[in-house]
């Protein structure tokens, strides 16, 4: 395994394999963005004002 990393293979298209771990990394960033906006944004989590004992 330890020489696969040494082939002309893998000099020739490590980038791509780089390309894809960052492409696949954005996403996951974005989906754990999304899901916290719809967790702290969602309508039913906003304070409303004026009922009494609200604070």
């Amino acid at each position: 395994m330890r020489d696969d990393f040494l082939t002309s293979d893998w000099a020739d298209h490590h980038h791509l394999v780089s390309r894809d771990i960052h492409k696949l990394v954005k996403r996951i960033i974005f989906g754990f963005k999304r899901l916290q906006a719809r967790q702290f944004y969602a309508p039913w989590k906003k304070e409303r004002r004026g009922r009494r004992g609200a604070h």
